[in-house]
């Protein structure tokens, strides 16, 4: 069987299909779904210096396509990708971003290729599809040698052990060490192999190995992608509301600090050409919530969670030419700058409405247990922040609990 794509429908081609009439032929498959892109970005991916549209294609069940129209091609390759069996994902769970890794112009283009074990052991490393251009078309590049595994991948199934990539420039010339350690003693010793290769001849040469003992800060630099800035993200909102779109960019840094997964920004060039960033390194993995306009001052603001399990958000919004972070309504007993959740063993739900002209927020806490049992504070905006305007509390039925809000609730959230 070969699959052709052929613009946003998979084409199938088997034996029966080009039977000579009179045959018996099988009886046809089910259509696979039209495809749905799930991201979309702009990125020099054919080293020409202008910006390329790169779109990922998700064809249905575990199909999805890379696409890249350049201004005098489109070429795309097609590659498969296990999802939850409960169907609870985003569009950065397969996507995993865009960054120049090796000595050649352009960016790759970096996914998750998940299995189905992926899901079911979390110690499973994570494979990579590493997408690169040549010759006009975008094909799989040759992943580094490194110490025990083959292609790209992340991670190790030692739960004490770190695989991971760190390039960098010397003297003109591309590098990439690839490296598998392991820290038995669990006090930030780490041991094992390094092997770095160099870029030569649009190929990753290897050039040496080496046994190491590294610190924590040494170590750190080798468990994700360390080096190159990646791009995560982009999207288009009026922030500082003048009505018009303005231009968001966002990007993961990784560090070298053992357990942190990186340093993200969020960069935000305004229709006037004004430009901010907003800096966070979080405890948990991407923070980027959305963007959505939650109070009563024009422009959208943007939320981040910088805490899974208080839950902990920060909002930032525009004022007077700066992104400041907004101060949230007094939830459970906190008025800082920070949205304090009601605790991890809580469920806690902002629900934003418009009546009239007036901004609500409803916040919304549950207790664990089988009791359904929900308090509410209401809020109004006013003067600039939210002031509570009453509170209550209710017994839900169970359909009634299953379906409360959590989370951000009544605003549509732009997604990256």
């Amino acid at each position: 069987m070969r699959a052709l794509i052929a613009g946003s429908t998979i084409l199938t081609l088997t034996l029966s299909s080009l039977a000579p009439l009179g045959v018996a032929q099988a009886a046809p498959t089910a259509p696979i779904p039209a495809a749905t892109v799930v991201k979309t970005v702009r990125v020099d991916v054919d080293g020409n210096g202008k910006k390329d549209l790169v779109q990922l294609f998700h064809h249905g069940g575990n199909i999805f396509r890379l696409q890249v129209t350049t201004d005098k091609v489109t070429a795309s390759d097609e590659f498969l990708s296990a999802l939850p069996a409960d169907g609870d994902w985003s569009n950065n769970l397969i996507w995993y971003g865009a960054a120049s890794l090796d000595g050649t112009k352009g960016a790759e283009l970096i996914v998750h290729t998940y299995d189905a074990d992926s899901w079911e052991n979390w110690d499973t490393p994570s494979r990579l599809g590493v997408y690169t251009w040549r010759s006009g078309h975008l094909v799989e590049a040759t992943a580094p040698k490194a110490p025990k595994t083959q292609g790209w991948h992340l991670g190790t199934s030692d739960p004490y052990g770190i695989n991971g990539y760190r390039f960098f420039t010397k003297s003109g010339r591309r590098y990439v060490e690839v490296a598998d350690l392991v820290d038995r003693q669990g006090n930030n010793h780490w041991s094992g192999k390094i092997l770095r290769s160099v870029w030569k001849k649009r190929a990753w040469v290897k050039v040496s190995t080496r046994t190491v003992k590294l610190g924590e800060k040494s170590a750190g630099r080798y468990q994700t992608i360390n080096g190159p800035s990646i791009l995560l993200g982009q999207a288009r909102a009026d922030i500082d509301g003048d009505g018009r779109a303005d231009a968001m960019t966002y990007r993961r840094l990784a560090d070298d600090n053992i357990g942190s997964l990186g340093t993200w920004t969020l960069a935000v060039k305004t229709a006037k050409g004004i430009r901010r960033v907003i800096r966070l390194s979080p405890n948990s993995g991407d923070p980027l919530l959305g963007v959505a306009a939650l109070d009563g001052v024009r422009g959208s603001e943007i939320i981040f969670t910088v805490d899974n399990e208080s839950p902990l958000w920060k909002v930032y919004t525009w004022r007077k030419g700066k992104l400041v972070k907004e101060s949230g309504p007094n939830m459970c007993g906190d008025s800082s700058k920070v949205w304090q959740g009601c605790g991890d063993e809580s469920s806690t739900g902002l629900d934003f409405s418009v009546v009239g002209s007036q901004h609500y927020l409803i916040v919304s806490s549950a207790s664990p247990g089988e009791s359904h049992d929900v308090s509410y504070t209401k809020y109004l905006w006013r003067s600039g922040k939210w002031v509570k305007q009453s509170s209550w509390s209710a017994q839900l039925s169970e359909a009634d609990f299953a379906k409360r809000c959590s989370g951000f609730c009544g605003v549509a959230l732009i997604d990256f």
